[in-house]
């Protein structure tokens, strides 16, 4: 069996993970969120769990159950805004021209939103051995799976692979409050979803595999002298303009928290649904692809108003480009390619969305509210200088003025200096944005408004 493999017992312990099991150890920490903490102070591993796993294995002691669990269980939403912030970090890289520091900054934001999503389903990830919690909430350890960086790859790449996966993906990603998994049944193509979803989700954890193999590549920021490195010449009209598209996928509304990310995610399933049936792309057959689309949206009722913007969006006569979010999250550059960073950060935001979602389903379920988790929040928000000291926003959601101001400012520049017929550099970049740049690379606000309620 290759050494970065889950062998058969693994495999089928990962399969007792359960959801359910992590709801209610997550309701169950309503006593402590009551007093302004996620765990009991008397809580085994809050302070160091791999070393108090380990110390119970090596010494044959039982772990403590319940104690993991609910360690799992408030890991979740921590992993998921600790992702924002490396996340935030690679913006701010990305935007000095740091290539090496962004993808390894992005690269562990795509490790948080694994370990996030992984422990909503149950399964904890710890430094050389991990926990799988089964439905009655009982703990059991792996006698496998390599570190934290190799497990996390293979434990998402085999939870991809199953329908639970599937019914998660298919019940977070909601345009228009809509399921996607409705979507594709009213366009015929439901028996699709699972290939779709599966191939998603594992490209979108692809750097998990390629640079957990690849220690060289992942640590070069880390431990080799930069300068040694090739560099080139920054696009700085790209660079900014990727920022502005990555902000404008996670703008929130009232509809859906992540309705524009989730709108570019249907019209690419429709796409790959409709390739994988009949066998060549839309565009080879526009009619045909347009009237399967009317009958979807004409079977799902849609209000006239509603009918034609979705039907002119999904068939690409409006906004016929995709996201470069989205696009970027597809290619496979090497680590080496001065775009390779920019999609280590695509494929950690899409990974993360997925996180996020399945981090809010526990936290509604447990009917937490925004006032609830104030104590986690409110404190980072302030220490992030997103706001003074008790004048947090009445709704987190009211922190995207910020940045579309941001946006738009940067935007104004770029624009004034094409006019003028300058050039773009880094320097006259963050002289005139700098306070943009602040803004931008705050990506926690994200968390904050996709978590709370």
């Amino acid at each position: 069996m290759p050494r970065n493999a889950l062998n058969s017992r693994d495999k089928t312990t990962l399969r007792k993970a359960s959801r359910d099991a992590i709801e209610v150890a997550c309701g169950s920490l309503a006593r402590y969120i009551r007093c302004d903490r996620w765990l009991g102070l008397d809580n085994s591993y809050m302070s160091r769990p791999i070393s108090t796993l380990k110390l119970h294995s090596s010494e044959g002691q039982q772990v403590d159950h319940g104690h993991l669990r609910e360690y799992i269980a408030a890991s979740a939403p921590i992993h998921c805004l600790d992702a924002c912030s490396f996340l935030g970090r690679a913006i701010d890289s990305h935007i000095l021209g740091d290539n090496n520091q962004a993808r390894h900054l992005a690269y562990y934001a795509e490790l948080r939103s694994a370990a996030s999503l992984l422990a909503c389903e149950g399964i904890g990830v710890f430094g050389a051995r991990h926990y799988v919690v089964d439905h009655s909430g009982v703990s059991h350890a792996l006698s496998g799976g390599g570190g934290t960086h190799v497990f996390a790859w293979l434990a998402l790449e085999d939870w991809a692979g199953q329908s639970r996966s599937i019914d998660l993906l298919s019940t977070l990603i909601r345009p228009l409050g809509i399921a996607l998994a409705v979507w594709l049944d009213a366009f015929g193509a439901q028996s699709q979803l699972s290939q779709i979803g599966s191939r998603w989700l594992r490209n979108w954890g692809l750097d998990l595999k390629m640079l957990a193999k690849d220690r060289e590549a992942r640590n070069v920021a880390s431990y080799r002298p930069s300068a040694f490195h090739c560099r080139v010449n920054p696009d700085i009209d790209y660079a900014a303009r990727f920022i502005q598209d990555l902000w404008h996928l996670f703008e929130p509304s009232s509809a859906s928290t992540f309705q524009q990310l989730d709108r570019y995610l249907l019209r690419r399933s429709l796409e790959e649904a409709y390739e994988s049936i009949e066998g060549n792309a839309p565009s080879a057959s526009p009619t045909d692809f347009e009237n399967r689309i009317q009958f979807m949206i004409n079977s799902l009722n849609l209000p006239s108003s509603q009918s034609v913007y979705w039907g002119d969006f999904l068939t690409r006569r409006s906004l016929p480009d995709d996201s470069q979010v989205i696009c970027q999250a597809s290619e496979t550059a090497e680590v080496d390619h001065p775009s390779h960073h920019i999609q280590v950060m695509s494929r950690a935001a899409l990974l993360l969305r997925i996180a996020a979602g399945a981090c809010r389903l526990h936290l509604e379920t447990a009917g937490y509210t925004k006032d609830d988790l104030e104590f986690w929040w409110r404190d980072i928000g302030h220490r992030r200088g997103f706001w003074e000291t008790n004048a947090e926003p009445d709704e987190l959601v009211d922190l995207w003025s910020d940045v579309v101001g941001a946006i738009d400012h940067m935007a104004d520049w770029q624009e004034t200096v094409r006019q003028n017929g300058g050039t773009q550099t880094p320097a006259g970049w963050i002289n005139a944005c700098s306070l943009d740049m602040q803004v931008l690379e705050g990506f926690e606000r994200v968390g904050f408004w996709s978590l709370t309620i």
